[in-house]
């Protein structure tokens, strides 16, 4: 019962602490929004890039690896176009 309290306390700290960062990123002024977002984007796709070179490593769920490594990768490369037509 205390486990599940504690993970009850965590998980609702995190979400909080989640929600303060976006309202904090939604006052700032458009140009450094628009940083912010791109640097997230880029630190998604690495996540993904993360998860999915540990899935095919470990051997447990290759193809699920492989899919996490392609979205990774196919978010990058597609920020990264969308990057050089819009400057910031």
């Amino acid at each position: 019962m205390e486990k599940g309290l504690l993970i009850l306390t965590l998980i609702i700290v995190l979400v909080l602490s989640l929600n303060a960062f976006a309202i904090r990123i939604f006052k700032l002024p458009k140009h450094k929004r628009e940083r912010v977002r791109k640097v997230s984007r880029i630190v998604y796709s690495l996540l993904f890039l993360g998860i999915g070179v540990l899935f095919v490593t470990s051997g447990d769920s290759s193809f699920s690896g492989y899919f996490y490594s392609i979205v990774g990768l196919g978010y990058l490369v597609v920020n990264w176009l969308e990057h050089r037509k819009k400057p910031l």
